[in-house]
């Protein structure tokens, strides 16, 4: 146990993000009775900040009023000595990032579209959502990105994270222009700080749709900070279909989540699962829920039962996945414990027809050599062995009963056509096994290394941010930036102020720069 907040006990931290961090921990109610449950904390180093606690409490104001099947529920919300608290529930499954990033391929379509789906319902409530007066709040939620949709092991999807989600009824209204959120899953009008409405969540599923299906992101792959902002301002990406063969319905759904201009897309979550779901009509795609999660536990086994890994995987060394996390795009996975990317054999058994079974298929390590291989029918010739298939010639017994063999005469050119051929066995078996082990197949690599941190902005109101020499918008900016060193400016009007900033990989850092005369 980590600690303890009231009835609370925090057991190990899981997540850490721009405001807070994650723990997995247990309720213990009257009698000793325990439920799992995710907690979530401010920050401590954010805690003093009064517009990041406002934000916070805003955030657990929000989750508290939502109820769906589709949306993390939160249990409690409270206040332990100095720090605020959202106790939610425990979600057992992973995060579809993680899944992404262990997978290292395409998802079959029948679950990429069926995970769409799920988080379009999710957030198509949180839309639609109320608050006390009977006012629709006018929800967007505007961090919709892989590490924010959850998958549990029964094939649930849940939509998590509404921290900087735009309401209504927020106390700490986000200033005009201001950026926050995931770059790599932005909608266009939302990159140039301008204003969004439910269609820049509805933009957000398109890119991740389009993420699954195709295996890689259509904005971030190959690309600096600064081009994958430039990129998704002008909504500048391949079609799927010119990555790798697609359904041209299914495409057509994923163009036109991802239009550049909001009047193009679909006018709500609700109708892009609809065109999902006569999409996986037409094309006789078979959603099943409890098929997702048993391709969710066969994908992430790996990383919590290594005992249960094919063992041929077992003994080629760990080869770390550089994409993951990937530059502003918000997928996360702890460095510290990197994990190989699957083969497709690996997968095998998802792929079948409705009456498979939904158990995964695992290979279990070999306990006995493998079986010895036929011997040709041309060495059981000259040897006198009788091969397999019933031809060649018996070693012939001596009398009815006795147990001395009688040698069958060989002539000469049987025994050299023997030498010839154990010769040749010698020598293909030492350049078999000296031949360098087959690389991973059909697996994406990564075009550059990448980590990521998040950076916080503040100034005067009212203030340009510039990033690298980029505008990124007016102060406040929440952004994910790769690790390294980066230029950060504030200019408004003749005022001007830089600062180099060095980022950490997994460092959440707010920066404060007051503006002075020149």
């Amino acid at each position: 146990m980590i600690a303890s907040m009231g009835r609370y006990q925090l057991q190990e931290r899981i997540a850490a993000g721009g405001m807070g961090e994650v723990f997995r921990g247990v309720d213990v109610g009257w009698g000793g009775v325990e439920r799992p449950v995710a907690v979530k904390i401010i920050s401590p180093t954010l805690s003093h900040f009064p517009d990041f606690v406002s934000t916070f409490i805003d955030e657990a104001r929000l989750s508290y009023l939502l109820c769906h099947a589709n949306v993390v529920q939160v249990r409690d919300i409270g206040q332990f000595e100095n720090t605020y608290f959202i106790a939610m529930e425990w979600v057992n499954g992973t995060d579809l990032g993680s899944l992404l990033g262990r997978l290292g391929l395409p998802l079959p379509v029948r679950f990429a579209t069926l995970l769409a789906a799920e988080a379009a319902r999710g957030l198509d409530y949180a839309h639609r959502i109320c608050g006390s007066d009977g006012k629709p709040l006018g929800l967007v939620h505007r961090d919709v990105s892989p590490p924010n949709i959850l998958l549990s092991w029964e094939g649930e999807v849940k939509v998590t994270d509404f921290g900087i989600a735009r309401w209504r009824n927020r106390e700490t209204q986000s200033l005009p222009g201001s950026l926050k959120g995931k770059i790599g899953y932005m909608a266009p009008e939302q990159a140039r700080s301008e204003e969004v409405d439910l269609r820049t969540d509805v933009f957000a599923l398109g890119v991740m749709l389009y993420e699954m299906v195709v295996g890689k992101h259509p904005f971030t792959a190959g690309a600096s900070d600064q081009e994958v902002l430039t990129r998704v301002r002008t909504c500048a990406f391949s079609p799927p279909s010119t990555l790798g063969p697609l359904s041209s319905g299914l495409e057509a759904i994923i163009m036109r989540a991802m239009s550049a201009l909001p009047a193009d897309r679909y006018p709500s979550c609700a109708a892009l699962r609809e065109d999902l779901e006569a999409f996986a009509r037409r094309e006789a795609v078979s959603w099943s829920p409890p098929k997702l999660g048993a391709f969710v536990r066969r994908v992430m086994e790996t990383e919590v039962d290594p005992a249960l890994a094919r063992t041929d995987r077992m003994a080629r060394p760990v080869l770390p996945r550089a994409e993951t996390p990937v530059t502003m795009n918000g997928r996360v996975r702890p460095a510290s414990n990197p994990l190989a990317p699957l083969e497709t054999q690996d997968l095998q058994g998802f792929e079948g027809d409705d009456n498979e079974s939904t158990t995964p298929r695992l290979t279990a390590p070999p306990t006995e050599a493998p079986p010895t291989p036929p011997v040709p029918a041309w060495v059981s010739a000259a040897v006198g062995i009788e091969s397999p298939t019933g031809r060649g010639r018996r070693l012939a017994r001596r009398g009815e009963g006795g147990d001395e063999l009688d040698a069958v005469p060989r002539s000469r050119t049987a025994l050299w056509a023997v030498l010839t051929g154990l010769l040749g066995v010698g020598i293909g078996s030492a350049i078999f096994f000296r031949r360098e082990p087959p690389a991973p197949v059909a697996v994406i690599q990564p075009d550059r290394v990448s980590t990521k941190a998040s950076l916080t902005v503040s100034s005067a109101v009212g203030s340009k941010v510039f990033i690298d020499e980029l505008l990124i918008g007016p102060a406040p900016v929440e952004l994910e930036l790769s690790a390294g060193t980066h230029l950060v400016r504030v200019e408004a009007g003749v005022s001007s102020r830089a600062e180099t900033i060095v980022l950490r990989e997994g460092e959440r850092r707010h920066v404060l720069i007051s503006l002075r005369d020149n």
